[in-house]
Order: C-alpha cells, then structure tokens, then sequence
C-alpha cells in the first residue's frame, strides 16, 4: 500500500472510529444524540453527493462504463435513503427489528450509527469498485501489484478496532466483557476440530457449486467471474505468503461481522452484508458461494464462539491458496 493509500484508510478509520465513539457517549449520555445524528447526516449526505459526481463524471468521461456508473450512483443513493429513513423515522427503525432480531434496539445510538456506517461502507466499496474498472480493473490491478501482506494486515487491524470500539470497550465494557461480546473465549478441542473440518468442508461445498457453475455459463463469463480470485491466487508464491494473507483475513473480519455485527444484525442479514462487501465478484454465483461461507462461519460463531469461526475461515481462505501453489508447483517448468 502506497503512503497515501495508507494515509487515507488512516484518516477514514478516524473518522468512523470518531463517531463509533460518539455514538457510546451518547449511548451514555443522551444529550449527545442531536451531535450524533448531525454527524451521521453529515456523513450520508457527503458519500452520497461525492458517490454520485463521481459516478456522473465517469459515464461522462469513459461511455462505456456509463452503466457500472449508473449500478455505483444507484448503491450510493440506496445506501443514503437507508441511512436518511434510520436516522428520521423511529417507524422505520422498529421495522428492523423483523430481520435483525430480538438483541437489535431501534433506540441504541451504537445501533443507529452502525446502521448508518454499514450502509456507507457498502456505498463506498460498490463506488470504489466501478471507479477502479469493475472486476476486470481489480483483476489486472491485483496481477501488477499483488496483495502485499502489510497491507491486509493492517485493514484486518482495523476491522478489530472497529468490533472493540463498536462494543463499547473502556466505554460501556470492561475488558472482559467486551470479549465476551465479541465471542471470544478459549477454544475446547472439538471448537478446534469443528472449526478446521467445517473450513474444509465449506471450501468443498464452494467447489462443487463452482463446477456446477462452469457448467451452465460460458467460458468467457466464467473466466470474467473468477478473475479477481484466479489474480489473487497467482499473487501468492509461497506457503507462508498464503499464511500472512489468510490468517490476519479470518481474524479481522470474523471479530467484526459474526462477533461485533451478528448478535446485533442476526445470521442472514449479516451473511448477506458480508457477501455485498464481496461485490469484486460481480453479480455472479461467486457472491452465492461467499453467503453461504458466511452462514456457515455465522452458525459456527453461534454455536461455538468466534474462534472456532476464524478457524474455519482461516482454513477455507488458506487451502484455496495452497492449492492452488501445489497445482502450480506440479506443472511443467513453461506451463502447459
């Protein structure tokens, strides 16, 4: 990651970190609610005017993106009317409550700016995906550059910070509560079993609905829609590289969507939020193969404790790539 990629996730990550934090003040302290309401606001109106300029500006410029521009203008609005209807209706708030479940509080400022916050960051992923080309420019992007391991890591870093700030840590939960919010405890040897055989077994499940795949479209389609993965595999040529990659992956983001959003949001809606913030896989069966990974990394959590969902989305990361390392390892010196 170039310094000022890296300084610009900085300063994004203050800016959410900054309002997960007004937001438990004002969890504690009502009087606080108007200042968070105005900065959530702030937030809505200023991804959604900059989502869709940009957008605008793009179908302008290059015509034959105008419609990846109109797919990006369209999630930045939708995400700002979300956003618009939880920060003015208590109406629309308590719906909420039908999909999320009974932990969700249509009165919780944590609750209300996680819903806002949620919403932009699947503006600005669907938005940063469309101004870098689509799938395809992430593709090639990934086969120039690669994925340097610093760099997943400290998003993974992120994402932790996010779950313990969202929790309230120093806040509203000690130390160990805000763990025990979060789902994690030490591991019994058969969460350490289930998570490592329930990885292998999802990674197989997405196999065979990936055979089934090739078999309904065309090569060109399939192709277009594995690229991201194939470039991202191609860019690991070692087992610890693979190892670097997955492990900081799995831990990041099982701490943040099943510990820190899914006793709040419920099972499907965050397999859902979590195969959207995917969408460098397109619309494709992919995206059906990364929801059914987060259900079943969902259940796991639910079930046994978040750890023994990072386990399995350790492995299910990890075996792809070493795969895909042994079946390069095997070919002929020039190919095939």
């Amino acid at each position: 990651m170039d310094p000022l990629s890296l300084a610009l996730l900085g300063a994004a990550f203050a800016l959410v970190g900054s309002v997960i934090y007004l937001a438990n003040i004002a969890a504690l302290n009502p009087a606080r609610l108007p200042l968070l309401r105005g900065v959530l606001g702030l937030i809505t109106l200023l991804l959604v005017s900059v989502g869709a300029l940009s957008m605008f500006s793009l179908a302008a410029d290059t015509p034959e993106l105008a419609a990846s521009a109109g797919v990006g203008a369209v999630a930045a609005v939708a995400a700002a009317a979300f956003s618009v209807g939880a920060l003015n209706s208590t109406g629309f708030r308590a719906d909420l409550s039908r999909p999320f479940g009974p932990r969700y509080d249509a009165e919780s400022p944590v609750h209300l700016a996680a819903l806002v916050l949620t919403a932009s960051l699947f503006s600005y992923t669907v938005i940063n995906l469309v101004a870098g080309g689509g799938v395809e420019g992430l593709a090639e992007s990934i086969e120039q550059g690669g994925i340097a391991a610093g760099e997943t890591l400290f998003q993974s870093v992120l994402w932790i910070l996010s779950a313990l700030l969202g929790v309230g840590l120093f806040l509203r939960r000690s130390p160990a509560d805000s763990l025990s919010r979060l789902g994690l405890r030490l591991p019994r040897l058969m969460d350490v079993a289930v998570g490592l055989g329930s990885g292998l077994l999802l990674y197989g499940v997405v196999l065979a609905m990936t055979a089934v795949w090739s078999m309904l479209v065309s090569p060109d389609w399939m192709t277009e829609g594995s690229s991201v993965a194939a470039a991202l595999a191609a860019s690991v040529t070692s087992l610890p590289e693979a190892l670097l990659l997955s492990l900081p992956v799995a831990i990041g983001e099982e701490i943040f969507f099943r510990g820190a959003l899914q006793p709040v949001f419920g099972l499907i809606p965050t397999a859902l939020y979590f195969a959207a913030l995917h969408a460098q896989y397109g619309l494709t069966p992919a995206l059906l193969s990364i929801f059914i990974a987060g259900l079943g990394f969902g259940l796991l959590a639910k079930r046994r404790g978040t750890l023994t969902a990072i386990l399995a989305h350790f492995v299910f990361n990890f075996v792809q790539l070493a795969l895909v390392l042994l079946a390069s390892s095997l070919l002929p010196a020039g190919g095939m």
